[in-house]
């Protein structure tokens, strides 16, 4: 077998150009460890700088998550682009619009200019009305609670979406517009006195023991149903539109009508079997502490019956319910006992002191009168004050 033979087979090595190739190499290194150290520092000290407090502050999430409402559920709009609050609420001095401004960005901005120039430094949009109706039409417990596209546009044909607030898709333009004056942004809730969702929520209604709807009076007398604070369906409505709020970017929210209802024959009402085992005040309770640690945004409780200390509908004092969390109460100091049949008492700077002069010292309060809009001649003088129209 014969070997081929390379012509470089024999030739003799040369190791000092190994020993070139080396110290060509470690010079290389040595340079580039040069240039690095010298730009490092300058590197880091940029990344390494703290980050605006404004700019950390926006970036948070408003929404918490919600445990018993999956982000799916909720309209990709709202949960998609979180807004951030401005500020959290240190002084309440707010006014409510109604009318035209609650549905009409363009009437709501002349609203915002004028509380802003009368001394309100918050403005209180009802996005869920003491009437039953919701200003904006994209209401996410549509997609919370699996009704249909019929029954979801049946809500509407009866009652449920004022036909004046249809042109109002959803909350975010409101929110902008009250912040674009320089105001705070607070949204109000009437959670339980509804009379439109339980139409389409099955079960969340107000219902005798045998099966029909219970109403507040005759229904030649105006009468309409509750939502029952006991109900599920009813519990994650309200806590959906709260959620919708905290997404729009409003400040905090003002739970409204958390009670039980008012009204003649209230012992037809059959509320199910856990109210058997859990008291009024508890569910109430319950109720509230999902609000606020699902909201993400200070939640406010109204206390609408102030001088009846353990009365039926919050099942005691909601003054001494145990809500972590809880912003405050809002005290409404002439709220009438029929809130749908009866308007409220005129009430003046000194039968507002001699009310507010009742309440608890040792919780958090915003006082609260049922006036004309815009009208807050008797809240003048108090560090917190919220007007309402109704």
């Amino acid at each position: 077998m014969k070997i081929k033979r390379s012509k470089y087979m024999y030739r003799k090595k040369r190791p000092w150009m190994t020993i070139a190739v080396i110290v060509i190499c470690v010079a290389a290194l040595f340079g580039l460890g040069w240039l690095l150290s010298a730009a490092l520092p300058g590197m880091l000290s940029q990344n390494s700088s703290p980050v605006s407090s404004s700019t950390s502050e926006s970036s948070a999430p408003v929404l918490s998550e919600i445990s018993s409402l999956p982000p799916e559920s909720l309209p990709v709009s709202e949960t998609s682009m979180p807004s951030q609050p401005s500020e959290p609420i240190s002084a309440m001095k707010s006014v409510s619009p109604q009318g035209a401004a609650l549905y009409d960005d363009t009437a709501l901005a002349q609203f915002c200019l004028d509380a802003k120039t009368a001394g309100a430094d918050t403005v209180i949009i009802d996005v869920k009305t003491v009437d039953s109706y919701m200003i904006y039409t994209d209401v996410g417990f549509s997609k919370t609670v699996g009704v249909s596209g019929a029954e979801y546009a049946a809500i509407a044909a009866t009652g449920g979406i004022d036909p004046l607030y249809t042109a109002r898709k959803d909350l975010y333009s409101a929110v902008t517009t009250i912040k674009a004056a320089g105001l705070k942004a607070v949204a109000r809730i009437n959670c339980f006195m509804d009379c439109n969702a339980g139409r389409i929520l099955k079960g969340a209604k107000t219902v005798t023991a045998a099966g029909t709807t219970w109403v507040d009076d005759s229904p030649s007398k105006g009468g309409k149903s509750w939502l029952n604070p006991y109900s599920e369906a009813a519990g994650t409505y309200n806590l959906t539109i709260a959620s919708d709020c905290a997404a729009a970017g409003f400040d905090a929210v003002i739970a409204d009508f958390v009670q039980f209802p008012v009204g003649p024959s209230l012992s037809l009402i059959n509320y199910g079997p856990d109210a058997v085992t859990i008291s009024r005040s508890q569910i109430l309770t319950r109720f509230m502490q999902n609000l606020v640690d699902n909201t993400g945004i200070p939640v406010f409780l109204t206390v609408r019956n102030l001088t009846a200390e353990g009365s039926a509908e919050f099942g005691g004092s909601p003054f001494g319910y145990q809500i972590n969390g809880l912003a405050g109460y809002v005290a409404v100091l002439n709220a009438p006992a029929s809130p749908r049949k009866n308007a409220a008492a005129a009430m003046t700077a000194d039968t507002a002191a001699a009310a507010a002069a009742l309440l608890p010292v040792d919780k958090e309060l915003v006082i609260a009168v049922i006036a004309p809009q815009s009208d807050v001649s008797a809240l003048y003088g108090f560090e917190k004050y919220a007007q309402f129209t109704k």
